[in-house]
């Protein structure tokens, strides 16, 4: 069938030269570099030298998968909500491990919404994905709420990728999760030279008797410390760290003072801060543990639906530009699909004519019950990581306390739970161990 279909498509091409060349000079959205060599996850790569910056925390938040539930146009755009609610996890944790792959940050965790304590945040939304293409629109805001990076990304997967590269756990959008964390890296490049040049300056200023300055990465460190400070010590930190006058619009905090970490209560702060720490990483084994259980699916399913979302995107290019030599090379593949008596063929000639170009069709193309195999599947996941997150075990001093429900509400329960310790008199945080 496929043959036909490249034969009659270059019998066809003597009816509209100028559609067709139109076609291969014209280029839609961002820039497509295929890469001569593809890196595989689990090639021995060299990582990037460290900057010159404090200790950083990132996080990365569960990915906005871009539509509405109440949406009734959900299977003409060619979305599937349990897909969507998977790739929003799994996108976050890829990006996570490019994150990580550039070696800056002294932790990188996933986190289901922007409440954890951290230096920086990346936070995204996917706006198109087809197996075929990626498109995630991100931001990465600091703790003092200022936004260094506000772009929307694209790959697209070349033709023959699953023939030469496709193996478990090597990813086709890989390129995608390492040009964000690239564009992270440039934001960390920038303040590691403010940095360097702010030292230089103190120690000018320290010989002259001067008071010293925090340079931009110091300054959201500090940020990042005394609103966590304030939440769980509100009483002591609440003068230390307050908004900026005007409209309160984020990146406006303002450091009044910086308080003496040698201090009881500020050591207690950070011990809260080091179980919070642990918090993360657990849930995020949890997340690794997602990972594990849906790649073989997921990799089945971008495996399967790479040919046919390309058709459909090449047979809207095609309807857009040559409509009179789509509708003959429709009229024939109809008529060879009608004579073969097959259905899946049918399908695929009526998108190429023009007739049914929705991204919907990638639905009706695929084998149903293999795809709707794998939506349950994906569904079966995805929903217990968002709606029932595995139970959380925490042994305080003799006591079991189980944090249930969404990974959200197990989060804010562990909060509570330390805010509670921190208001007893003696509290002993080196007693709360968190159960595998």
């Amino acid at each position: 069938m496929l043959r036909s279909l490249g034969r009659l498509w270059f019998l066809c091409l003597g009816l509209s030269v100028v559609f067709a060349t139109s076609s291969h000079a014209i280029t839609v959205g961002p820039k497509f570099k295929p890469k001569v060599e593809v890196p595989t996850q689990d090639q021995d790569r060299e990582l990037p030298g460290k900057l010159d910056l404090v200790p950083l925390q990132a996080v990365v938040s569960i990915l906005d998968p871009g539509f509405i539930a109440t949406d009734p146009d959900l299977d003409k755009k060619g979305i599937w909500p349990e897909l969507r609610h998977t790739e929003s996890i799994r996108c976050a944790i890829k990006l996570k491990e490019s994150l990580i792959a550039i070696n800056q940050f002294d932790s990188v965790y996933v986190v289901p919404d922007t409440s954890a304590s951290a230096d920086f945040y990346l936070v995204g939304m996917i706006k198109e994905s087809t197996g075929e293409i990626l498109r995630i629109q991100y931001m990465l805001v600091d703790a003092t709420g200022k936004t260094w990076l506000n772009e929307t990304n694209v790959h697209r997967v070349e033709p023959g990728w699953h023939q030469r590269f496709a193996k478990p756990g090597v990813d086709p959008f890989q390129p995608l999760y390492d040009e964000i964390a690239g564009e992270v890296w440039k934001v960390l490049k920038r303040l590691a030279a403010d940095h360097t040049k702010v030292a230089k300056d103190n120690r000018s200023r320290g010989r002259k008797g001067k008071s010293t300055q925090l340079s931009q990465v110091e300054l959201i460190s500090a940020v990042r410390e005394l609103v966590h400070a304030q939440y769980f010590n509100p009483d002591l930190y609440s003068d230390a760290l307050t908004l900026g006058s005007g409209n309160n619009r984020a990146g406006s905090y303002r450091i009044k003072y910086l308080p003496d970490k040698s201090s009881t209560d500020w050591q207690t702060i950070e011990k809260i801060a080091a179980r919070d720490r642990e918090f993360l990483r657990t849930v995020n084994k949890h997340y690794d543990q997602f990972m594990t259980e849906v790649n073989p699916s997921y990799e089945e399913w971008q495996e399967d639906s790479f040919p046919y979302a390309r058709e459909i995107r090449l047979a809207k290019r095609a309807e857009t530009l040559a409509n009179v030599t789509t509708g003959v090379l429709a009229v024939a593949t109809i008529a060879s699909a009608v004579e073969a008596n097959d259905s899946d063929s049918r399908d695929k000639a009526l998108a190429i004519g023009g007739v049914l170009t929705s991204a919907a069709l990638l639905k009706g193309m695929m084998d149903r019950n293999r795809k709707n195999r794998e939506l349950a599947r994906f569904n079966e996941l995805t929903q217990s990581y968002h709606d029932s997150f595995k139970p959380i075990r925490v042994r305080v001093g003799g006591e079991i306390v189980t944090l249930e429900g969404t990974v959200i509400n197990q989060y804010n329960q562990w909060r509570e739970l330390l805010t509670d310790i921190y208001a007893q008199e003696n509290s002993d945080f080196e007693s709360v161990i968190i159960e595998e």
